[in-house]
């Protein structure tokens, strides 16, 4: 990303929870242009998944690994690891994404695996299967614990089984669209970019917006690219490498592009 990209007038729309949207706001400003907050989703924990990762983490022998695809994921894994006394380094963690490893190694709990593409099926494709784990520990077992969004596809923890992990998957955080306020609409819409990081979110904006072309919508990576795609929006540019940081370049390339005006449509 160069200065030459930088156009101040041009206004970008992220769409995160507040809580995470300061990374992205911060990378997109730094290269030039201008933003506006309006989370889209917010999440709730679910009571019952939680207390369900409680009794696995304590359960003996411990997981030979716990897989962790979102920041969501991340915050209610720590949560579990507080409220259960679990030492965080007898735990082997795979970690989808810098940014949801980075979640982890802060608050001290070390990350084994982050897979070199930030997906799930990466992820899934870098654990392999129990017999590629020579340094494995024997008392391990195949246990591999998944929290995740009560509403995320289920694929991941399958394609985990068939490798012959024994996979326990739980859903410990729930994802509601956000009642928009009259500034948040007048924000969307005067918006000539917006960045979509999960499906949830982009199902949350056509709801408050429709399918209509209008601003260029830059996805996060693949999944949110699907979600989009099938409820009819077009997608002008997809995070490469699905970070903050790609993202980033790919707002700035379409920017530079003179892409803005046009339909978003392909």
């Amino acid at each position: 990303m160069g200065a030459e990209s930088a156009n101040p007038e041009v206004v970008v729309a992220v769409t995160r929870p507040r809580a995470q949207a300061g990374s992205l706001v911060t990378a997109l400003e730094t290269a030039g242009l201008s933003t506006v907050v309006v989370p889209l989703i917010e999440t709730v924990p679910v009571r019952d998944g939680l207390a369900a990762l409680d009794r696995a983490l304590l359960r003996p022998p411990g997981p030979a690994w716990v897989v962790v695809t979102s920041a969501n994921a991340a915050g209610s894994l720590l949560a579990a690891v507080s409220r259960t006394g679990v030492d965080p380094e007898t735990l082997r963690v795979a970690a989808v994404g810098p940014a949801t490893a980075r979640v982890l190694t802060t608050a001290g709990v070390p990350v084994a695996l982050v897979p070199p593409e930030h997906t799930a099926a990466a992820l899934v494709e870098a654990l392999g299967a129990p017999s590629d784990q020579p340094d494995q520990p024997d008392s391990s077992g195949n246990r591999v614990l998944f929290p995740v969004s009560a509403i995320a596809p289920p694929g991941p923890a399958e394609e985990l089984a068939r490798a012959g992990w024994d996979v326990q998957r739980f859903g410990v955080y729930r994802t509601h669209t956000r009642s928009l306020s009259p500034a948040d609409l007048a924000g969307l819409a005067t918006a000539e970019v917006v960045t979509l990081t999960s499906g949830s979110a982009a199902r949350a904006y056509v709801s408050a917006m429709g399918p209509d072309p209008g601003p260029l919508v830059v996805t996060i990576g693949p999944s949110t690219t699907a979600v989009a795609r099938d409820l009819g929006l077009g997608v002008a540019a997809e995070a490469d490498p699905h970070t903050v940081t790609g993202m980033t370049a790919a707002v700035s390339r379409l920017v530079a592009s003179g892409a803005l005006g046009r339909s978003n449509g392909q």
